[in-house]
């Protein structure tokens, strides 16, 4: 399944700078899942992703208040944070490696990340089968 809306990439840039960071083109920012009571709530896999992105040569930060926690998310389905700011063609690079090192045959996948597509932005979202989800990034590149 692939779902996809198009989105006002200020709110984001304005999330990030909230937290005293400075938005750059080129570098992935992973955003929390939200917040509640002024504490950001994160995606497990965010430290691990950003760590995993930095060796694959993509500047990462993980985009963070002063106060936050991490949403407990392991288990039989993966559910990566969503992510933006470097280009899709390097992102689907990344996902599609990251995808076949991490994910066991089988296991379902929820996949998020914003892409430019000409002057506007898009959030994407998409789950299944990591083969299928695999497949469907590798679609994308295409377009």
């Amino acid at each position: 399944m692939i779902k996809e809306n198009e989105i006002n990439i200020d709110s984001y840039i304005k999330a990030i700078s909230d937290r005293k960071i400075i938005y750059e083109e080129n570098v992935a920012y992973i955003m929390p899942e939200g917040s509640a009571d002024g504490i950001d709530i994160l995606n497990e896999y965010s430290p691990d992703l950003r760590k995993d992105l930095e060796e694959f040569g993509v500047n990462s930060v993980v985009v963070k208040g002063d106060e936050h926690t991490y949403k407990a998310l392991r288990s039989a389905d993966i559910i990566l944070p969503l992510i933006l700011g470097i280009p899709f063609a390097v992102l689907a690079n990344f996902l599609t490696d990251w995808l076949r090192s991490n994910i066991e045959k089988g296991k379902t996948v929820s996949v998020k990340f914003i892409k430019k597509d000409g002057e506007k932005y898009k959030e994407i979202t998409i789950e299944g089968l990591g083969e299928d989800v695999e497949k469907i990034i590798e679609s994308l590149k295409d377009h």
